[in-house]
């Protein structure tokens, strides 16, 4: 017995040894791959913050503090003749362009810049204006940076926005087929801006100041968005505005009496944001209202909400006066705050009062006039005839609470990681720690928060004077409260990080949910009244009768009104079902009669498909519609194996439609050589990495799977580890988490005529083994519920993931806005020194049913859906009828170019599609699937020997194959009477090249 003790206990230690000896070679061998390329570009936080600039409100503030005031009476207009341009810059001939008073002007590309020399009269602080025309119909606005004399002075400056206005393409609403109202299609105007450089984030007020030294200044701006026109910049002294009283003073007249003008909210001159949108609401205060119909009557609060963003109406006064402005508007969605909107007249603000104009918390419809606060109605004179009236929306009054809580944000995340660094990321309960010997200040920066928020919820309360408390005031109390707790024992901190930095009730949740509430100041605004002196406003709601036999009459109209369940295909239009919610469909339903039936004539009629499962029993029960959309990109492969749907490569046109596509993403949808399915969205894998963390540990970003393992020890060191997509998807490993490895590794799934798998070949067993040793050998974790959660919390600040992480991250994660990017796939170094990045990417997908009478009709619409124009149009009225959070993810690659995504993002983004190689199906498919997953999880958590685990994975997937392909007809008697033709990126490209020869 003692003998076979020492014998195990020997093969034990023996084996430890070899482990570490191996995870030894390997990471001296990972070494030099990001130390020998010369000294580290890598920056800690610290000399970071000394690099890049301040923001603009500190600089602004130290300019103030060296006695450098604003100058006056100053306007210089720099021409385009006298500007240095380069980087494809040029100048055009002013009968080239419309509507400019220069003989020429500067053609102003992307990526280009161009310098003048500026002689300041005397040394202070200047604006800028630009005077622009847009020349590119996809961007949102212009962005620009700006430079003095070589530097970025403030932060903000390397990011500066300019805005587009649009309208609406008509005034009246068209209806669709059930009698709901369109809201018409947006078009930018084509016309010369000029708008003075502004804070991006519009916290600050009026145009930012620039410091010009007393004589020559150099100026360079380079444009980092779109192709523009440049007529000229103007540099001058900031704009003094009078104030209410001398305004008053400076028109003579009086208040109009009897007098009353309404406008609809919903009739919009102009807007300069995208997003913002009207909306039907089916509230009966409003009007126009049915209670059967989608009536177009408000403007969506939801929507218009961020600081900057502007709505103008045009108004026709009958008579010149004094006039006072009210809206028919409700705010009920900040609760006890008011919010802010800036009134400006013909374009301009009339006097200084007129910038935050107060809309107090109303939780139903009221009439409020543009007032002061104390709620004496402002008198705003116009002339007769014509004007504008723009309201735009004004978050500058918490700015202070915003910079302050943002301020206290950084700290917390540093002090978070400071502690981490420390005591590692898993904290043993039972352990004492010092945190103040190590952290002496930590007391210090405590208090120093404490302090600093009281004085912020003092002004937030003086600032709101409601007296009940906003939950904005109560964030704040409820991160005080978490600051004092910690204060009280310094150095119990490192168990208490669930209410420092991580959990939704930490002191960094509750100052991130404070200031993306302060950033949102939302206004639904139903009409817009200019009335005069002994003039009653309309009730703003009805009364209680009306409301109950409205009420009722949509109760009993909801039994019989859904106009989007599935129907049977017996009509003359194209039966089309779609598995997406009925938001999507309703849209899609709208645009295509606007744009598609209109164009050609053929009628289409979408229908909610709650179950893409009813597809095949539908298929058994021959009721199948035309075409079905939004269908996972498995399934078109099982329909065409059972003959129920149409080999599109039968039309003329297929390859040059196929041309905007990535090729790789079609694999699953062939079946020898025909294609039986069209890619709709395309997912994408990408790197996630946390900037704040990898600029504090000093990490170079992974480029390669060489570089990963590279960083894990010194992760490791400090309790943090990397994402591998395999620890977040169960006991079951789909496609999408290990095929990677096999085609990063040259490695294939099946035989080359289909008949079995390939996945025992040298660079299949290299893939998986190198799969399975990152968590065996290489300790990433094994089981990782949330990806999103570990990576805002700081736990794993690094990792691969995909497009639902990347919505989720934008949209929901606020504290570390700005503190994350993305890169490519790491991938394995081929013997060319260029890295294989192959991943999947297809998500969901279109195909046409081959009982369809109308194939033909069916494909024009297909082309149609997916054409860029169609895409971009889609994706663009997604988000601004819904809201920021409605990404779509066009599969047509020139669609997914013009969508307003962050350009680095995007770039990556198209990069790594370049790298997109789908599954091909075969019959049996499934089973390589599962046995993949069965192998990952016999060697990592059995121990088996990986050859050993794939050589019984392939016996198993093998005798599945078989079993299926004469089930299919191409084997019989044993023998294959058809070989299978497994779909390569190859042949796609090839029918791509093909097409039109």
């Amino acid at each position: 017995m003692r003998t076979k003790f020492r014998m195990s206990t020997l093969i034990l230690v023996v084996t430890s040894l070899m482990i570490l000896t191996n995870f030894s070679i390997s990471y001296a061998d990972s070494q030099p791959l990001y130390e020998g390329t010369g000294e580290s570009t890598n920056l800690s936080q610290s000399e970071i913050g000394g690099l890049l600039e301040k923001k603009y409100y500190e600089v602004y503030q130290s300019w103030k503090n060296q006695g450098i005031n604003d100058v006056q009476a100053l306007s210089v207009r720099m021409l385009a003749t006298s500007f240095s341009y380069e980087n494809g810059a040029y100048l055009v001939d002013k009968q080239e362009v419309s509507g400019t008073e220069y003989d020429e002007v500067l053609y102003f590309k992307k990526d280009s810049t161009f310098s003048f020399t500026f002689n300041a009269p005397k040394e202070g602080l200047y604006v800028i204006a630009v005077e622009y025309y847009p020349k590119n119909s996809t961007s949102e606005y212009l962005e620009l940076s700006v430079k003095v004399n070589g530097q970025f002075e403030f932060y903000e400056s390397r990011r500066l926005t300019f805005p587009f206005s649009w309208q609406y393409e008509k005034k009246d609403f068209d209806t669709d087929r059930y009698g709901n109202q369109i809201v018409p299609k947006q078009l930018k105007e084509y016309k010369w801006y000029k708008n003075y450089v502004q804070d991006p984030l519009h916290l600050q007020e009026g145009a930012l100041r620039f410091y010009f030294k007393e004589g020559e200044n150099r100026v360079t701006i380079q444009n980092i968005s779109e192709d523009v026109l440049i007529g000229s910049i103007e540099i001058s002294s900031p704009e003094t505005l009078l104030n209410y009283a001398t305004y008053l003073k400076s028109h003579v007249g009086e208040v109009v009496s009897n007098t009353l003008l309404t406008y609809s909210a919903e009739e919009i001159w102009s807007k300069n944001n995208l997003m913002t949108r009207m909306s039907a609401s089916k509230d009966v205060n409003l009007t126009p209202y049915d209670y059967r119909y989608d009536l177009i009557n408000v403007i969506d609060g939801k929507s218009w909400k961020s600081a900057g963003q502007s709505i103008t109406w045009r108004v026709d006064v009958p008579k010149s006066g004094f006039y006072y402005i009210a809206l028919k508007a409700k705010q009920d969605q900040k609760v006890n705050r008011p919010v802010f909107r800036n009134l400006y007249i013909d374009g301009q603000l009339p006097f200084s009062e007129a910038r935050h104009i107060r809309f107090v918390y109303t939780p139903s419809w009221a009439n409020q006039t543009i007032a002061d606060d104390n709620d004496k109605p402002y008198k705003i004179f116009l002339t007769k005839g014509v004007h504008e009236i723009s309201l735009e929306v004004d978050a500058s009054p918490f700015r202070r609470v915003i910079e302050k809580s943002r301020e206290i944000i950084d700290d917390v995340n540093a002090l978070s990681l400071d502690i981490k660094k420390l005591t590692g990321n898993t904290v043993d309960l039972n352990r004492d720690f010092s945190v103040i010997d190590y952290i002496p200040d930590i007391v210090d920066r405590l208090t120093r928060w404490e302090t600093q928020l009281q004085e912020e919820l003092n002004y937030l309360n003086k600032l709101c004077g409601e007296k009940k408390s906003s939950s904005e005031a109560t964030f704040i109390k409820m991160a005080i409260t978490h600051i004092r707790t910690l204060k009280e024992e310094p150095n119990e901190i490192p168990k208490r990080l669930s209410i420092l930095s991580e959990g939704s009730s930490s002191i960094l949740m509750y100052l991130s949910s404070l200031v993306s509430s302060l950033e949102e100041n939302p206004l639904y605004v139903n009409k817009l009244y200019l009335y005069g002196d002994d003039t009653k406003l309309p009730a703003p709601t009805v009364g209680i009768w009306k409301k109950m036999t409205d009420g009722f009459k949509r109760f009993l109209l909801s039994f019989t009104n859904n106009p989007y369940q599935i129907k049977s295909n017996t009509t003359e239009e194209i039966e089309i079902w779609v598995n997406r919610p009925r938001t999507y469909v309703e849209l899609m339903q709208k645009i295509t009669d606007r744009e598609f039936t209109t164009k050609t004539g053929y009628k289409v009629n979408f229908s909610v498909m709650p179950d893409e499962g009813k597809l095949i029993l539908a298929n058994a029960a021959g009721q199948q519609p035309d075409a079905a959309l939004g269908i996972s990109n498995w399934l078109p492969f099982e329909l065409a194996i059972r003959g129920a749907v149409y080999d599109l490569r039968q039309f003329k046109d297929f390859g040059d439609f196929i041309k905007v596509f990535s090729p790789g993403a079609f694999l699953p949808y062939i079946i020898d050589e025909g294609v039986y399915g069209i890619p709709e969205t395309q997912d994408f894998w990408v790197l996630f990495y946390r900037k704040d963390i990898f600029d504090k540990l000093n990490l170079p970003v992974p480029n390669n799977w060489d570089d990963v393992l590279a960083i894990l020890p010194e992760l490791q060191r400090y309790g943090m580890n990397f994402y591998v997509p395999l620890a977040g998807s169960g006991g079951f490993k789909p496609f999408s988490v290990t095929v990677p490895f096999i085609y990063q590794f040259n490695g294939k799934l099946y035989s080359d005529d289909g008949m079995s798998t390939a996945i025992n070949s040298e660079e299949g067993i290299r893939g998986m083994e190198f799969m399975a040793k990152l968590f065996t050998m290489y300790s990433v974790p094994m089981q990782v519920p949330n990806f999103y959660n570990h990576f805002r919390y700081g736990m794993l600040p690094v990792g691969i993931s995909n497009f639902s992480t990347y919505v989720q991250l934008l949209i929901a994660a606020p504290e570390i806005k700005g503190l994350w990017d993305i890169a490519l796939y790491p991938g394995v170094v081929n013997a060319n020194g260029e890295v294989e990045r192959w991943a999947p990417g297809s998500a969901q997908s279109c195909v046409i049913f081959k009982s369809s009478k109308k194939k033909e009709e069916t494909w024009e619409f297909l082309k149609w859906w997916m054409s860029t124009e169609t895409q971009a149009s889609f994706a663009q009225d997604l988000r601004m009828t819904y809201g920021d959070e409605y990404i779509w993810n066009s599969a047509n690659i020139e669609a997914f170019k013009q969508l307003p995504w962050d350009p680095h993002h995007k770039e990556v983004i198209l990069q790594q599609w370049e790298y997109l190689k789908e599954v091909p199906k075969t019959p049996g498919s499934y089973m390589l699937e599962r046995e993949i997953s069965n192998i990952w999880n016999r060697i990592v958590f059995q121990g088996e020997n990986p050859r050993n685990a794939i050589d019984d994975g392939t016996i198993v997937v093998n005798r599945e194959i078989r079993k299926k392909m004469e089930e299919f007809g191409y084997i019989q008697d044993g023998k294959i009477v058809k070989p299978y033709k497994i779909a390569t990126v190859e042949m796609v490209k090839g029918w791509m090249r093909d097409a039109g020869k």
